[in-house]
């Protein structure tokens, strides 16, 4: 899976890329669009049925600039798309250039999106049991249909002009919002004369769409080289989607990890730390949480070495309720109060829902390579909230995860570091922060005195 990435923070780069062609150049000729029946019985309609239905397409970009020193720079890069058309279901994957500049398999996975009923925009994700699921969080309640219509839809046959050679040749702005659709701009490209803009058609199939413009000798704020060629490796609605599949364990021994994961039991302190980057875009934590069989505390203020009972500390146990009732130290009253929520009323949890819990998380979501147990790539975000003690979750970054990876210390407990891409700022600014969690003290865990020596407010 990619981890990138859609709703504000969480806007993942295909999306963004996706919604260009939303605007611009695409609305304008959206508006314009005719659809084709398919009870037209000329073989061109029918293969622009097809193409309007779905297509898997291989997309190549290639582009050169030249640079503020005078220098040449090449920006060609590869994709590949699966779009079904009635069917809501949109696939993505990077693909690799060779020496050539031809497209090449490099074993990325897809990205997979879908709509629902109600088009609804889901990714298929596998979770940390390794089962596929329609994940919503990443996609941050956004429609499918504005994001991953088919482009092919706005063209019909009076807009294709046959050129008696097997090609069709279509206007420029029709092409442009296909590569813009495609997520590569063509801002810097205008008042170009265009070399090629069109379809090529062969055996009743649309086999490629090519749009290129001649090149010239020097601007220092266009392209030099612009070429970019849609080839269709199939078209209609039998094509097949390539669904989101669970994992296949690599096969790389992972009973030291499985292990570990058993070994923490009810009774352990845990630290979290949250470590910020060099542009500090995250406020850096570091919390002491101590599990105490049947109580609670977490000490939340350790990332700066601030001593004793502070703000914002919490203390969970029993006073009555079946549960555990949440305090939080003031430091007006100096003591515990009781969280209430937005109604006033009195929160309360439970220690199950508080504890760390490795139960049930699928080993074939990690290789072994010398012992440091590492998310198979592209599936960190699968892991990296269950790694994480329950309070200190957050959903963003667990959708930008990056990596995570689980040793064995010395005590046969996991310690745990993760990191993900904070994009807060926006991606030209994106920088990495890091997440550590780790275990002490299993089965001798106490609650500090300074703790519970505290008064508890009514």
């Amino acid at each position: 899976m990619k981890n990138h990435k859609i709703a504000a923070f969480l806007l993942l780069p295909l999306l963004s890329l996706a919604a260009c062609s939303n605007g611009g150049e695409a609305s304008s000729i959206v508006s314009e669009a005719s659809s084709v029946s398919s009870s037209q019985v000329s073989p061109l309609g029918a293969a622009l049925d097809d193409l309007k239905a779905g297509f898997d397409a291989v997309a190549v970009y290639k582009g050169s600039y030249i640079n503020s020193y005078g220098e040449m720079v090449t920006t060609n890069t590869a994709e590949e798309v699966v779009l079904k058309t009635d069917d809501r279901q949109y696939a993505f994957k990077e693909l690799g250039l060779d020496y050539k500049n031809e497209p090449v398999d490099n074993r990325t996975e897809y990205t997979h999106y879908c709509g629902d009923e109600k088009d609804y925009l889901y990714e298929e994700s596998i979770n940390y049991k390794n089962e596929v699921f329609n994940n919503y969080d990443t996609t941050g309640g956004i429609r499918f249909d504005p994001f991953f219509y088919n482009p092919f839809e706005m063209v019909s046959l009076d807009d294709l002009a046959d050129n008696a050679d097997g090609t069709y040749s279509v206007k420029e702005g029709f092409a442009r919002s296909v590569a813009s659709w495609f997520g590569f701009g063509l801002s810097s490209i205008a008042d170009r004369e265009v070399k090629t803009s069109a379809f090529t058609v062969k055996d009743g199939k649309f086999t490629s769409f090519h749009l290129a413009y001649k090149n010239i000798v020097y601007s220092a704020t266009s392209m030099v080289i612009m070429d970019f060629m849609v080839t269709f490796k199939g078209t209609g609605k039998s094509l097949e989607y390539p669904h989101q599949q669970a994992l296949t364990d690599d096969g790389t021994d992972k009973t030291a990890l499985q292990t570990a994961f058993a070994n923490i039991g009810e009774n352990y302190t845990c630290t979290f730390t949250l470590t910020p980057g060099s542009m500090n875009l995250v406020t850096g934590q570091k919390w002491k949480m101590y599990f105490a069989t049947d109580k609670i505390f977490l000490d939340a203020d350790c990332f700066y070495a601030v001593p004793g009972l502070t703000a914002g500390d919490i203390y969970m146990k029993k006073t009555g309720y079946s549960g555990l009732d949440i305090f939080q130290y003031s430091t007006s009253s100096l003591k515990f109060e009781k969280v209430k929520n937005s109604s006033g009323a009195y929160l309360t949890t439970t220690y199950d829902a508080e504890k760390v819990d490795f139960t049930g998380i699928s080993s074939a979501l990690f290789t072994n390579k010398n012992g440091t147990y590492s998310a198979v790539s592209g599936y960190a975000p699968s892991v990296f909230a269950r790694l994480e003690p329950p309070r200190a979750r957050y959903a963003a970054y667990t959708a930008m995860a990056k990596s995570a990876e689980v040793t064995v210390d010395a005590n046969g407990l996991p310690s745990i570091k993760m990191t993900f891409l904070d994009t807060s700022m926006g991606s030209d600014m994106a920088e990495v922060e890091t997440i550590t969690v780790s275990f002490a003290d299993k089965g001798t865990t106490v609650i500090p005195s300074e703790v519970t020596s505290a008064e508890l407010a009514a």
